[in-house]
């Protein structure tokens, strides 16, 4: 009986001996990348005077690629806390058929549009019809595409990748994708 007892009683034990080999796990999101990026374009295209935008930046974008935008924000508008050491670093660019990108950190930034819809003007049907869909996903980064706009208007497709920070889908890159 004595057995039986201890051997109960070490039965208690055994999962916190095996909580510090979770500790490492990667913690999942509860939301899914695509609710994430159909939120993340919910607040962001909303009127300018709303909060959306900052508050849709805050939420569900990486403080890198926030910097990133930021960075290259300042430098081609040249504002009053401009670093100019910053500004003066050479970087490789590109110009498309559109316009002009620099590598800012990890991300292509183009020059006068809206990081995030590559464009410089938001259309109603962007505002009011988006869908989307993973195009691949791991327990650490996903793909998602996501189209902007309803026929007959305009389509604005994008992949927008997430990465997992903390567990939380964070977007890390957009590019537009070619029609």
């Amino acid at each position: 009986m004595k057995t039986v007892i201890k051997t109960v009683k070490s039965l208690f034990f055994i999962p916190w001996l095996l909580l510090p080999l979770s500790a490492g796990a990667t913690l999942l999101p509860a939301e899914s990348p695509v609710s994430v990026v159909l939120d993340f374009y919910r607040l962001n295209l909303q009127d300018s005077s709303s909060d959306g935008y900052d508050e849709s930046v805050k939420r569900y974008v990486t403080l890198t690629l926030q910097k990133n935008i930021n960075d290259s924000t300042s430098c081609n508008y040249d504002s009053d806390d401009t670093d100019q050491a910053l500004c003066d670093t050479p970087r490789p660019c590109k110009t498309t058929e559109n316009h002009s990108a620099c590598l800012w950190g990890d991300n292509w930034v183009e020059n006068d549009v809206n990081y995030y819809t590559k464009s410089q003007d938001i259309y109603d049907s962007w505002v009011n019809y988006r869908d989307a869909h993973t195009e691949s996903q791991t327990d650490e980064m996903a793909t998602v595409l996501v189209t902007l706009g309803n026929p007959p208007d305009e389509l604005l497709p994008l992949r927008v990748t997430v990465i997992n920070e903390k567990g939380y889908w964070k977007i890390n890159n957009v590019a537009l994708i070619a029609q």
